[in-house]
């Protein structure tokens, strides 16, 4: 569930990235970090 919330987030992200704008890199880099996190901790939590 917080998987695809983020996942709708990168999909805004990488548009935004089409523009090259540093800033919208940084964050992209940020949040797809944290849907590493929430997957690790959906694994943990189903084990």
């Amino acid at each position: 569930m917080i998987c695809l919330m983020f996942e709708e987030k990168l999909e805004a992200l990488a548009q935004m990235m089409t523009e090259h704008d540093e800033y919208a890199t940084r964050y992209y880099t940020h949040v797809r970090e944290m849907v590493l996190l929430a997957a690790e901790i959906e694994t943990l939590r189903s084990e």
